[in-house]
């Protein structure tokens, strides 16, 4: 009973059934599912995230206050967690930085590797740079 595709199918021949829809539910030649395709408008959640995160908002600092962006207030929310030493924010930076907890003694590996003296690095400027906006 093989029939090509070419070939038309009397409503007589054919059972509708289990992936099998009525002829007058399924695709007409030339024709696809998805006739309009995606609104032209419309945004992935990445663009939405991106829109948010550029939000403006107040801040008071030393004072003053400021808007900046969401992600400028996001950031400045991390480093202060990290000055405080928060261990979940450090954990986080650890992981950003690529540089995984061991169980093994940090002193030997860590003073030669280059990813945590770097990381070092940046926060001994974050914390020179909150001692100077202190004062």
């Amino acid at each position: 009973m093989s029939r090509s595709r070419s070939s038309k199918i009397t409503p007589r021949d054919y059972s509708v059934g289990y992936r099998k829809p009525p002829i007058s539910g399924q695709f007409k030649k030339g024709e696809s599912g998805n006739r309009k395709g995606r609104p032209k408008g419309s945004m992935t959640l990445a663009q939405y995230l991106d829109r948010e995160l550029n939000r403006t908002v107040s801040i008071k600092e030393n004072g003053a206050v400021r808007r900046i962006t969401l992600k400028e207030a996001a950031i400045k929310r991390l480093v202060g967690n990290l000055l405080t030493g928060d261990p979940r924010t450090m954990k986080f930076m650890l992981d950003y930085f690529g540089m995984p907890i061991e169980t093994e003694d940090p002193r030997t590996k860590a003073e030669s590797d280059e990813g945590f003296k770097s990381f070092c690095k940046v926060l001994d400027e974050l914390a020179t740079r909150r001692a100077r906006d202190a004062e």
